[in-house]
Parts: structure tokens; C-alpha cells; sequence
């Protein structure tokens, strides 16, 4: 709501503080793969949100970097092994990453495009 009224500095602050919750949720306990995805997705809000705010690149970059991790480390890694687990019940040979619905390949790989688009504007691309 408060995007939508043009309130961007208070959005911001209210989806980094949301995150800031999940990530001090998940220092104490494991979080669920649905937890890390809303972690994601909010990353990648404010990833997007940071230029409108007035913040650098390098806090875009710190945002989607931290999204990127986390799906290496912690979503990619449990969707393996679900995906091992639902390949019992699948037509022998079908070897795909199973995802929940709530989940699409495309989800997964937009934080690594926006990382990768952020390096190029910048002139990183090596």
C-alpha cells in the first residue's frame, strides 16, 4: 500500500524490515523453503526498490547478491532433494528439478539475471 501512494522510503524500510525478521528468524532456526523464497522475493524488491529511493548500486548489488546466495545455498540444494524424492513417484527417466507450484524456474534464475544486468550497467561484465 504504501508503494502503490507513492511512499517508496517508507516501503522500503518496511520490506527491509520484514527481511531483517526472516533473517533473524532464520539465525536461530532453519527456515522453510517457502521462508527463504519470501527472503528472496523480498530482496529482490528492494534490490529493485534501491535507485527509486535514492540508495547507490552498491546497495542494489548487496541485495541481489544475498538472493543469489541463498538460492545456491539453501533452495536449490532442498528442491535436489525433494525433486530425488518425487522422481520415486515420476515416469522412470524423468530426471527434472521438481519445484512447488508457488515456484517457477523463473523465479529461481530472475535474481541472477538482475545481478548479472547490474554487473554489465556497471561495466563488470568479466
Amino acid at each position: 500500500m504504501l508503494e502503490s501512494t507513492g511512499c517508496l522510503d517508507r516501503a522500503y524500510d518496511v520490506y527491509s524490515d520484514a527481511l531483517s525478521h526472516l533473517q533473524d528468524v532464520g539465525s536461530k532456526q532453519p527456515l522453510s523453503i517457502e521462508e527463504h523464497m519470501r527472503a528472496v522475493t523480498l530482496s529482490c524488491k528492494l534490490a529493485e526498490m534501491a535507485n527509486a529511493v535514492g540508495r547507490d548500486d552498491i546497495e542494489e548489488e548487496k541485495w541481489l547478491v544475498w538472493a543469489v546466495e541463498v538460492i545456491l545455498k539453501n533452495i536449490i540444494p532442498a528442491r535436489a532433494n525433494d525433486a530425488v524424492v518425487q522422481q520415486r513417484k515420476l515416469p522412470p527417466g524423468d530426471e527434472s528439478l521438481v519445484l512447488p507450484e508457488w515456484v517457477s524456474a523463473t523465479d529461481l534464475a530472475a535474481p541472477f539475471e538482475a545481478l548479472g544486468t547490474l554487473y554489465v550497467r556497471n561495466g563488470r561484465d568479466e
